[in-house]
């Protein structure tokens, strides 16, 4: 093996972009070598990252606009990258010895075309789900919606993301599968969850042989948290802090929860994000963050890590707030309870005990080494190069 190829749709981006960037960082350190092509960055501009990586952009503004446009009306990306974008990539394709897909939807390219291309090259893929979109004949994140076990006939939520205005996710989901099984059948193929609930609920779907890679954090955030001391929050008032890159996402945030926290938490509630709704009242308000040292320097000023969101995966948010030393207190979903290992996490089931989740809310001892060993970005990295090794002796 001398080389993988990633794809994903964002490049600066979401927690698939970073988990593809520590890979590419971390891959030439195994004797690997390592190329990134992503769709777009935000409002469809090349990312800020794109010299940086080397990265090879397969969507320009205007098709990601009508891809966005066609997935409304009939439920998938039709517009293909430019002719000189396709060749690049498929020379790129022809290059690698493995094709490592991350999220291919989000109006990138049609992710069926994706699929072919590299099945037509006869390389092995390896594709971690980030979400459920494979699962589904329309959405990325059904949320407690099962409607994929019974092919997302009829779509009982047509805003979850991707948005949609019109229901095709019943063919749509017929022709996912056939993609699938398709591709499998040309090259080898390995599923791999971010986490073991996924896993479990891809098995359930029908998706067969997938193992999990839990996400790590990204090599700089892990070295600052091995190179100083915890912070003791013993002596002090819980501090808390929540996080989401774009505010207005309702899925993820709760905005009157974060109202009712900062009455019962005056001056102690930080929040970090963009596009606020509205002021609130006691709380400090931050734009959102992208440098690494900023975060981990917010993160070790405060004790506890609100987590409202019931969409995540395996939330990097949650996993960076252990790293930093943080507790972390979670609304109810599987994703939170991916974490009940941890004596850092509360999980609250119900929407009105949080006001005495944040009111008993005391700073607790960091986790350890042993347990913060599972967030280290050398153990990602390492499983999935066993999993290349095995995708290309299958």
């Amino acid at each position: 093996m001398t080389e993988v190829l990633q794809i994903n749709v964002r490049l600066s981006e979401g927690g698939a972009a970073g988990v593809a960037r520590t890979l590419h960082d971390g891959l030439p350190s195994r004797g690997i070598g390592a190329k990134i092509a992503y769709g777009y960055a935000k409002g469809g501009s090349p990312s800020p990252l794109e010299a940086e990586y080397g990265a090879l952009r397969l969507t320009s503004a205007p098709r990601a606009a009508l891809n966005l446009a066609a997935h409304q009306i009939v439920g998938t990306e039709v517009v293909r990258p430019s002719r000189s974008r396709r060749a690049s990539l498929r020379r790129a394709v022809r290059q690698s010895d493995v094709v490592h897909l991350h999220a291919i939807h989000s109006y990138m390219m049609p992710p069926t075309d994706l699929l072919s291309m590299i099945a037509e090259e006869g390389k092995p893929i390896v594709w971690t789900m980030h979400d459920q979109w494979a699962m589904t004949g329309r959405c990325a994140q059904p949320g407690t919606c099962t409607g994929w076990e019974g092919g997302c006939d009829p779509c009982p939520f047509l805003t979850a993301y991707p948005p949609a205005k019109i229901d095709r996710a019943a063919p749509t989901f017929v022709a996912r599968r056939r993609a699938i099984d398709d591709v499998r059948s040309r090259v080898p193929l390995q599923m791999v969850a971010c986490a073991s609930w996924l896993a479990e609920e891809m098995e359930a779907a029908g998706l067969s042989d997938v193992t999990t890679v839990t996400n790590s954090v990204d090599p700089r955030f892990w070295t600052m948290a091995w190179e100083q001391r915890p912070v003791d929050h013993l002596s002090t008032p819980a501090r808390f802090l929540f996080i989401c890159r774009d505010l207005r996402d309702a899925a993820k945030v709760d905005w009157s929860l974060l109202e009712e926290i900062a009455r019962i938490a005056p001056g102690r509630l930080t929040i970090v994000g963009d596009n606020a709704p509205s002021p609130i009242p006691n709380a400090t308000m931050v734009g959102a963050i992208t440098d690494r040292s900023e975060m981990y320097r917010l993160m070790r000023d405060h004790s506890h890590l609100v987590f409202s969101s019931t969409v995540d995966y395996y939330p990097l948010t949650i996993v960076e707030a252990l790293t930093a030393g943080m507790s972390v207190i979670a609304a109810e979903s599987r994703a939170a309870r991916e974490f009940g290992w941890s004596s850092n996490v509360t999980v609250v089931d119900e929407r009105r005990r949080w006001a005495d989740a944040i009111a008993s809310a005391v700073p607790s001892n960091p986790a350890s080494s042993t347990e913060l060993a599972g967030f280290s970005p050398d153990r990602m990295i390492d499983e999935y190069v066993d999993v290349y090794r095995r995708v290309l002796a299958a």
